[in-house]
């Protein structure tokens, strides 16, 4: 099984979605992994992961609603 895509969701009084530059793709993904700064060998293990996940997969901030609608965009878009 493959990563289609990773999706950032923000609450928004309209719905909308972005795909993030690779470099904001990395700064998106980083904070949503659980680690231990403190532990250099496995926050650089997570590091490198992250940049290969970032390379591997479309990243993209969705900006929307809670309501169906945000859920058809956010498909259609990473479906292309």
């Amino acid at each position: 099984m493959t990563v289609g895509a990773f999706v950032r969701l923000e609450q928004a009084p309209q719905n909308e979605i972005e795909q993030e530059r690779a470099a904001h793709a990395f700064a998106t993904l980083l904070p949503s992994c659980s680690c231990l700064k403190q532990n250099k060998e496995i926050y650089n293990a997570i590091v490198t992961t992250v940049t290969e996940l970032a390379t591997l997969a479309p990243v993209y901030h969705l900006k929307c609603l809670p309501d169906r609608e945000a859920t058809e965009l956010c498909r259609k878009t990473v479906e292309g």
